[in-house]
């Protein structure tokens, strides 16, 4: 076949996939959309004299840029160098696998496809991923059911990385079924490739949807306020705090009854940088506590931008920065969750997974001193400290017991259970989408805590700044949403749960196990090269 025509057909792979993404898309398109792909490879293998080993490489790039590019490109529309370095960046890494596949077809599964091998590999990408420092896992394919809750009620016992498997699995499937009948191979052969593909088609959906109308949430129930104060995030740090605040409580007062036991504000809300041994020298705490005085039975979490001194240089972070004008001063900034209620005894939660290039630098015991580069959205720019334990929040006059995920931290499935394994009955996701404007972007991330509520089976209730806002139930259904760019406040009466999932206690083991048979794989592989008497995998 021409090189024109493979490119068209790695092109095309790369535009299904975007055609199957949300917020826009249809998913089960996934389930076609590596077909060319795999058609490109089959080629290229059978004619590759005439190919280099990087073909493999390089035709799955031209798939993975249309798809990043088509899917993300709103990136541009908060960093124009964090766009073209995410595009550029995750397009090499997707591309990895499929070349080292081809790599390995080539000189090593020398008579047959190792589809096993290109499945291990790919989950072993997407399960780096979510763990690394250059993490951008917004496309790991078992996201693209994320509207669809009732296809994927099995996730609490896989994760999203099943899903990945799962598309991996109809994919090659349904292409070896193609290929029976363009081969016109014999009828018992079709028929049971007819067969095989069905079952992986029908029965994981059949399964789901008999999950999702018989699952049946335990009563326990509590009455949640969440605020959508509408601040645009590029002129929030212009507006006084004790505004924004006054601002936020006003909207939240609109919707308290006798039985509201939280109230839910979003990221930023508190504009204040403020020291965490002087919370009560600010007037928005002062605000809050007036609020909790006139409702005594109320607890609040809020998003707010704190910092911590650090007068003894043993106990400095290696993200800790000088404070301007001393020597032995240091200090570190946080991306905060606060929680306070009647008790006046202020919790806090601080951001653990940052995003790359905005609030940290990548491996920042290695690359710290490049951290003043990063990415300024507003306010402090360099790395953020972080907390290690993911520990939720225990509410007054209430049996639950919160976590609180903080904006890019809830397309973490294996991180967001973490709350949970430490015994959060509820989970809240306070964010700041605004940044991204009115794209797919702030759509396709209030649609991935539906996949996080199934992957946990606890209740969310989310606060975005400009949107959107929402109640999520257990089953991952939307009880209510706000619209984008307007103030809003809505109420919702969600249960607590206190079952742990599968997935919840054993978390992305899926994509640990494909990792370490990658390992061996490619071990494999290498010993072969040292040792060419040893027998290839046939």
């Amino acid at each position: 076949m021409k090189t024109r025509n493979l490119l068209l057909l790695s092109a095309l792979s790369g535009l299904l996939f975007s055609a199957a993404w949300p917020y826009w898309g249809f998913p089960f398109i996934s389930f076609v959309a590596l077909i060319p792909l795999l058609f490109v490879f089959d080629n290229i293998f059978s004619y590759r004299q005439n190919h280099i080993k990087m073909s493999g490489f390089l035709y799955s790039m031209l798939a993975f840029v249309i798809w990043n590019t088509l899917t993300t490109w709103w990136i541009w529309n908060s960093t124009n160098f964090g766009a073209i370095a995410a595009i550029v960046l995750n397009t090499i890494l997707m591309s990895i696998p499929f070349g080292l596949y081809y790599i390995l077809r080539r000189n090593f599964f020398t008579s047959s496809k190792g589809y096993f091998a290109l499945i291990c590999l790919w989950l072993s990408f997407e399960y780096l991923h979510l763990n690394w420092d250059l993490s951008w896992p917004w496309l790991i394919i078992g996201n693209v059911f994320a509207e669809y809750p009732q296809f994927i009620q099995w996730y609490e016992n896989t994760g999203v990385l099943g899903g990945t498997l799962w598309i991996f699995l109809c994919n090659i499937f349904i292409y070896e079924l193609i290929l029976a009948f363009i081969q016109k191979t014999h009828k018992n052969y079709k028929r049971i490739w007819i067969l095989l593909t069905g079952l992986i088609l029908i029965v994981p959906i059949s399964l789901s949807i008999l999950r999702y109308y018989n699952y049946t949430e335990e009563s326990n129930p509590i009455e949640v306020v969440v605020v959508q104060q509408n601040t645009d995030p590029w002129g929030q740090y212009d507006i006084e705090s004790e505004e924004l605040i006054h601002n936020i409580l006003e909207l939240a007062r609109k919707k308290m009854t006798p039985n509201t036991r939280l109230i839910v504000a979003p990221e930023s809300a508190i504009q204040d940088y403020a020291w965490q041994n002087q919370l009560f020298d600010y007037s928005s705490i002062d605000s809050l506590i007036s609020f909790i005085d006139e409702y005594p039975e109320i607890n609040i979490i809020t998003g707010i931008s704190s910092l911590r001194m650090y007068t003894n240089l043993s106990e400095r972070t290696y993200t800790a920065r000088k404070y301007a004008g001393s020597d032995d001063l240091y200090y570190d900034s946080f991306n905060t969750s606060l929680f306070i209620n009647s008790d006046k005894e202020p919790s806090m939660y601080h951001k653990s997974k940052l995003v790359p290039g905005v609030e940290k630098m990548p491996y920042p015991k290695i690359f710290g001193p490049l951290s003043g580069l990063a990415v300024d959205l507003g306010g402090i720019t360099g790395s953020l400290g972080v907390d290690k334990d993911q520990i939720p929040f225990s509410l007054k006059y209430s049996s639950a017991i919160v976590g609180s995920a903080i904006c890019y931290e809830s397309i973490y499935g294996e991180f967001f259970s973490k709350f949970v394994k430490n015994e959060a009955n509820l989970m809240t996701i306070i964010t700041n989408d605004g940044w991204w404007g009115k794209t797919p972007g702030y759509r396709q991330h209030f649609d991935y805590a539906r996949i996080r509520a199934i992957e946990t089976r606890r209740s969310i209730a989310r606060a975005a700044n400009t949107g959107t806002s929402g109640f999520i139930n257990q089953r991952g259904d939307v009880l209510q949403k706000t619209d984008w760019w307007v103030p809003d406040v809505i109420s919702e009466t969600l249960n607590l749960n206190s079952k742990k999932t599968f997935y919840t206690k054993h978390g992305d083991y899926i994509g640990k196990i494909a990792f370490y048979v990658s390992l061996v794989i490619l071990f494999l592989y290498f010993l072969q090269l040292l040792f060419p008497a040893i027998r290839k995998i046939r």
